[in-house]
């Protein structure tokens, strides 16, 4: 806010002592006194009435619950289809370790040409064989994987064939000889 020299009519800055214009005294104005306000008592907290006791009721009758002092007997096993326990547990076994080893010998189809692929597909058809008779096992979860890697060590060794077979004939074609 400006104040407004009495003698000039120059505006100047609050607060100034001096005028601008004509270098007149500026009458100083003071504040009016404000009357603090008397501050209130404080609000009195409500009271509230006291919950009511809780009733109790006693449970129903129920029947006493089973002693665990008896002896533990543990669930029978059924047996596997065929015979006894594990009666085919050895062609699930069978299955995973030739599945397992008809994958590498496709490598083996690089160096020895006709050993790698014959023992790749041998063991992977005798993988997958034994792998469907090693399903009606306990041991369903190796018949699975073996038959797995059965299958995929036969399409290797397939593809191996098919691919070397092809490259063998069209560099005979040309000319190249392997004895």
């Amino acid at each position: 806010m400006q104040m407004i020299c009495p003698s000039c009519n120059a505006s100047n800055l609050e607060g100034a002592q001096f005028c601008t214009g004509c270098g007149a005294t500026l009458p100083t104005y003071s504040a009016p006194e404000v009357s603090q306000p008397v501050p209130e008592a404080p609000p009195v907290p409500p009271t509230y009435a006291a919950p009511p006791a809780p009733t109790y009721q006693a449970p129903p009758n129920y029947a006493a619950p089973p002693s665990y002092n008896q002896a533990y007997t543990p669930y029978p096993v059924a047996p596997a289809a065929g015979g006894g326990s594990g009666s085919k547990d050895w062609a699930a076994i069978a299955s995973l370790v030739l599945g397992i080893v008809s994958i590498p010998c496709c490598c083996l189809s690089v160096m020895y040409f006709w050993i790698g692929i014959f023992i790749s597909l041998a063991a992977g058809i005798l993988g997958v064989v034994f792998g469907v008779m090693g399903m009606k096992s306990n041991k369903k979860g190796m018949a699975i994987a073996g038959l797995v890697c059965g299958i995929f060590g036969l399409i290797f060794s397939l593809s191996a064939f098919i691919f070397q077979y092809l490259i063998y004939d069209l560099l005979w074609s040309l000319g190249y000889y392997y004895y």
